[in-house]
């Protein structure tokens, strides 16, 4: 157990290096992104993710890149073929960032219900790991419907409010539900195989275990979004 007490250290302290270096690089130095909402999903995912986040954030995330992508976005937008060329537009880094972006208000969703629980336990079902379940759900949901939201009215700011609310539920229900199988499922076999004093919210292990589980809900989200985006349910980030 010490040595996976000394990764599950080591990881966190990436995590949050990665973190605050992409804040920095985001708020700081001012590389603020096309997309607003990417402002709060590129540091998010560097709590998951690392050094990765970092190497996509220097390849994809700088604004000086993404503002043709998202002037092109507003014309697609306004001519009636929008949907074809949203289409023609998914590849691995459309796919990537709308996954991202679904797991940056599943991740935020979790970390804000942990510890709220702690301070205010609330029982919705008898068994502990699903009432926690439940619960970091609906947070999740709520979130990641938010972030969502936010990326619809940047897109289209002149739909009414229930309207966008409405895309944004179609675009990122099952996005949210995939990644919360793969995150709830990497938690599970975790609890599973490690002792039970080990996987308390208090301790490295659990919240290393939580990083790896966004990784696999990323891997489990990832499918679903590019058949949504292909569809034309969701549009590139």
């Amino acid at each position: 157990m010490e040595t996976l007490h000394t990764i599950g250290i080591l990881y966190l302290f990436v995590g949050i290096v990665s973190f605050l270096f992409l804040l920095f690089d985001i708020v700081v130095k001012k590389q603020r992104q096309a997309m607003s909402i990417m402002n709060i999903v590129w540091p998010i995912t560097g709590l998951y993710l690392g050094i990765i986040a970092i190497i996509l954030y220097k390849k994809w995330g700088k604004a000086k890149h993404e503002t043709s992508h998202m002037d092109h976005m507003h014309i697609d937008m306004s001519m009636p073929n929008s949907m074809k060329m949203s289409v023609n537009n998914v590849n691995f880094k459309t796919t990537a960032l709308s996954t991202m972006h679904c797991g940056s208000g599943c991740t935020l969703g979790d970390a804000i219900s942990e510890p709220l629980m702690l301070v205010f336990p609330i029982t919705i079902v008898s068994n502990a790991m699903y009432n926690k379940w439940l619960i970091q759900f609906a947070f999740a949901f709520v979130i990641g419907i938010l972030f969502q939201y936010f990326a619809i009215k940047q897109m289209q700011p002149k739909l009414p409010f229930s309207k966008i609310i409405l895309k944004a539920l179609k675009a990122d229900t099952l996005s949210l539900i995939f990644w919360q199988i793969g995150m709830y499922g990497g938690m599970a076999i975790a609890k599973t195989i490690l002792p039970i004093h080990s996987m308390q919210p208090t301790t490295t292990i659990y919240w290393f275990c939580m990083q790896i589980a966004m990784i696999l809900g990323f891997c489990t989200a990832f499918p679903i979004n590019y058949w949504l985006l292909k569809k034309g349910v969701k549009e590139p980030m």
